[in-house]
């Protein structure tokens, strides 16, 4: 990401929070964070690649653009998964959209994009 842009548009504090949730996670469907890497003009947060493309892309790619209901059962439960998970953390995941769940090699979900993510302390509770 480069710095100018993303002071430029507000958002600075937004990909600092982003990585600063990514340090937190350890679940199977969340992203691990296996560097964070900063120069005077870039910040960088290197996370598993996931060759299978999001969930948009491959509903996309399905006979009349839809899963079938176990696809369905499936996708949803990972995802539910993985918001309980954050929700144990005080985390607030507030862009769940199929662009945002990726699949993994081994065709599970990795949920991405934790930038409009509110992280709660434990007096809002």
């Amino acid at each position: 990401m480069d710095k100018k842009e993303l002071v430029s548009r507000s958002k600075e504090g937004r990909a600092r929070t982003e990585k600063e949730i990514l340090e937190m996670l350890d679940h199977p469907f969340l992203p691990a964070l296996h560097a964070g890497i900063e120069s005077p003009r870039w910040m960088c947060l290197l996370t598993e690649f996931c060759p299978g493309g999001d969930l948009h892309v491959l509903r996309q790619r399905q006979p009349l653009k839809r899963f079938d209901e176990a696809a369905v059962r499936f996708y949803v439960s990972e995802v539910v998964v993985a918001l309980e998970y954050l929700h144990m953390l005080g985390i607030v995941y507030r862009d769940l959209k199929p662009e945002n769940v990726l699949v993994r090699a081994d065709g599970h979900i990795m949920l991405t994009d934790f930038d409009l993510s509110l992280k709660c302390d434990d007096t809002a509770s």
